[in-house]
C-alpha cells in the first residue's frame, strides 16, 4: 500500500510540473488571435483637388469648392476599412472662413468637401477625428475671377493683385466664350510639366472658346488676350533706361527678353501639354512694334505669344524716346485657345 502511494504521489508531481511548463510557455508564446482586426491609429491626406470644374483648376480657389481626400490608418500606414469615423477639417491659420461639413469615411477612405472665403499663400489645414493622431497639409487657394460667357458678348475677368508677389491677371475676352469661363491665379506649383524655377506666379484661363457650332471664336487676327501685372519689387526696371534717350521699343524688348512667359495650351480631353516660352507676337525689330495679332511667322506656328508692342509700365512717358519708365509692369499674352500660363 505504501508503495502504491509513493508510485501515485510522483505520477501527481510530474502532472503537476508538466501543466507549469505548459503555463510558462503560454505566458511567453501566447497563441496569436484568429482573425485580429488592426486598429485605426491616425490619418493621411491623399489629394488636395478643386471640385468646382471639370477638368480640375490648378489651384483651389476662393469661394469654390474643393476636395480633401484621406485614408484611415494604422500604426504601419495601412488602410483600416473598419470602423468608420468622423472626420473634421479645421484651418491653423489665414485670413478668411473655411466652411467644411465633417465626412465619415467608408471602407478607410473619405473626402471633405470645403470652401475658402479668401486668396491666401501657405494656408494651414487640420484634418483629426476624436482618438486619431491628426494630420496637416499647406496648399494655396488662388484668387478667381469668373462669369458665364455668351458667344459675341465681350468678357472682362480679373484675378489676383498688384500688390501680392503673384501679381494681376486680366483676360480680355472680346468675343466671348460658351458657359462657363474661369480666371486663376497662384503661386506657381511644380509638376510633370513645369518645374515652375525662376517663376513667380501660375494664372490659368478656362473655358470654351468656341460658338454653338464649334467655330473657334478666336484667331491669329482676332487673338483673346490675358496680361499679366507686377509691381517693381516683383519686376523691376531695366537696368541700361537712360531717360531722353532709349526709345519705348527698346525697352519694351528688354522686358520681353527679361521676364518670359510659358504657356501650357489644353489638349481636347482635358489634359495639358508641356510649358513652352511664349515668343514674341510680331517679333522684335521694327518701331513701333506692330499690337493685337498673332504673326505665325514669327511665332514659328505657335497660337500663343507675347504682345511685345504693347508691353507697358503704368508710369510710363514715352513718345518716341521715354522720359520715365517706372511703375507695375504689364505683359499681354495673346491665344488662340484655352491656356495656362507661368510668368517669371
Amino acid at each position: 500500500m505504501a508503495e502504491n502511494r509513493e508510485r501515485n504521489r510522483g505520477r501527481l508531481a510530474a502532472v503537476a510540473a508538466a501543466a507549469m511548463c505548459m503555463l510558462v510557455s503560454l505566458l511567453w508564446n501566447p497563441p496569436a488571435a484568429a482573425g485580429s482586426t488592426p486598429q485605426p491609429v491616425g490619418l493621411r491626406i491623399t489629394s488636395v483637388t478643386d471640385t468646382s470644374h471639370q477638368p480640375a483648376l490648378p489651384l483651389p480657389v476662393a469661394h469654390q469648392p474643393f476636395g480633401v481626400s484621406f485614408d484611415v490608418v494604422d500604426s504601419g500606414g495601412t488602410i483600416v476599412r473598419a470602423p468608420n469615423v468622423t472626420v473634421v477639417l479645421s484651418p491653423l491659420n489665414g485670413s478668411g472662413l473655411l466652411t467644411a461639413s465633417p465626412a465619415v469615411s467608408n471602407n478607410g477612405h473619405g473626402v471633405i468637401h470645403a470652401v475658402y472665403s479668401v486668396a491666401f499663400h501657405g494656408l494651414r489645414l487640420k484634418l483629426s477625428s476624436p482618438g486619431l493622431l491628426s494630420v496637416t497639409v499647406t496648399l494655396n487657394i488662388s484668387a478667381g475671377g469668373s462669369a458665364t460667357g455668351f458667344a459675341g458678348v465681350p468678357i472682362t475677368l480679373t484675378a489676383g493683385d498688384i500688390s501680392q508677389p503673384t501679381g494681376l491677371a486680366v483676360a480680355n475676352l472680346s468675343n466671348g466664350a460658351t458657359g462657363p469661363v474661369t480666371l486663376t491665379i497662384g503661386p506657381c506649383v511644380p509638376d510633370a510639366t513645369m518645374s515652375c524655377v525662376g517663376a513667380r506666379t501660375e494664372f490659368s484661363l478656362t473655358g470654351n472658346f468656341k460658338d454653338g457650332s464649334g467655330a473657334p471664336l478666336y484667331s491669329n487676327a482676332v487673338p483673346a488676350s490675358v496680361s499679366w501685372t507686377c509691381n517693381e519689387q516683383v519686376c523691376p526696371r531695366p537696368a541700361g533706361f537712360v531717360p531722353g534717350l532709349t526709345t519705348a521699343t527698346q525697352l519694351q524688348v528688354q522686358e520681353f527678353l527679361a521676364h518670359t512667359m510659358y504657356v501650357s495650351l489644353r489638349n481636347p480631353n482635358g489634359t495639358y501639354q508641356p510649358f513652352a516660352p511664349a515668343p514674341a507676337c510680331n517679333g522684335v525689330t521694327g518701331a513701333p512694334l506692330p499690337t493685337g495679332t498673332i504673326n505665325p511667322q514669327a511665332t514659328g506656328g505657335r497660337e500663343f505669344c507675347v504682345d511685345v508692342g504693347a508691353i507697358s509700365r503704368a508710369n510710363e512717358q514715352c513718345q518716341t524716346t521715354c522720359s520715365s519708365w517706372s511703375g507695375p509692369l504689364t505683359l499681354p499674352v495673346l491665344f488662340v485657345e484655352d491656356p495656362r500660363f507661368v510668368g517669371t
